[in-house]
C-alpha cells in the first residue's frame, strides 16, 4: 500500500473502501506506464488489475507475529504459481496464503513456508470475512 500510494500519487485518505482506493492507485500507476498492477494490502488481501481484470483477492485470517518477510514470500509464491500456469486470481490467492503464513511466524528466512506448507494452510485456513 505504501509503495502504491507513493508511485500513484493517490493518497488513501478519503477512500472508505480499500478496493476503491486500490482502483484509483492502479489507474495512477497505469498512467506512469504500468501494464499490470498487484497491490498487496496486508489483512485486506491484494488488489489485482490487469487484462481487463480489476478485483480484490481476500486475505487469509492469521494472528500476525512478524511481517518482515511477508512481501518477499508473496512475491516468490506468486512467481512460482504463475510459472506453473495457474490462473491469475488463483496465483494471487496462493501468494496471499504464503504471505499470511509467513506473517504468522517469527523471523525472516526462518518464516518462509514451503509449497507443501502453503497448500496445507490453504486447506485449513479461513479467508478474512469468510
Amino acid at each position: 500500500e505504501t509503495e502504491a500510494e507513493a508511485y500513484s500519487g493517490v493518497p488513501q485518505a478519503g477512500y472508505g473502501d480499500p478496493a476503491d482506493w486500490a482502483r484509483a492507485a492502479a489507474e495512477g500507476m497505469r498512467r506512469l506506464g504500468a501494464a499490470n498492477v498487484i497491490i498487496t494490502m496486508a489483512d485486506k488481501g491484494a488488489f489485482v488489475s490487469f487484462g481487463g481484470l480489476s478485483e480484490m483477492v481476500p486475505a487469509y485470517s492469521v494472528d500476525p507475529v512478524d511481517s518482515t518477510a511477508a512481501g518477499d514470500s508473496f512475491n516468490a509464491a506468486l512467481t512460482m504459481a504463475l510459472a506453473e500456469g495457474r490462473p491469475t486470481l488463483e496465483a494471487v490467492s496462493y501468494a496471499c496464503a504464503a504471505g499470511a503464513l509467513t506473517a504468522s511466524r517469527e523471523g525472516a528466512q526462518a518464516s518462509l513456508p514451503t509449497g507443501e506448507e502453503i497448500k496445507a494452510f490453504i486447506r485449513t485456513a479461513k479467508l478474512k470475512g469468510g
